[in-house]
């Protein structure tokens, strides 16, 4: 925008696996998934001066394959959708 401000844009992939241990009547088990995605975000980035600098951002991640895969404990857990927002403020300084 000028020499002191700056608007950006952000893409990222993102994958996660996630661990559940689970109880049922015949005892427990654990189960997990992986799935990955594509993020989006803005931020933007304000020099303070000559050496400091602050930063703020936020992403949107949506998740792809929205389920535990069906393992041999007959289990097959379903979800309708797996997000997740995320914001950053950052104070820094530059070397």
């Amino acid at each position: 925008v000028n020499d002191s401000l700056a608007i950006f844009g952000k893409l990222s992939f993102n994958s996660v696996q996630i661990d559940s241990p689970w109880s049922c009547a015949s005892g427990c088990f654990n189960d997990y998934f992986r799935t990955s995605g594509v993020g989006y975000g803005i931020g933007a980035k304000k020099n303070l001066g000559k050496k400091f600098y602050l930063q703020v951002e936020t992403e949107y991640v949506g998740y792809r394959d929205n389920h535990f895969p069906p393992y041999s404990n007959g289990y097959n857990w379903n979800y309708n959708s797996i997000k997740s927002y995320s914001g950053t403020l950052t104070f820094g300084y530059h070397f």
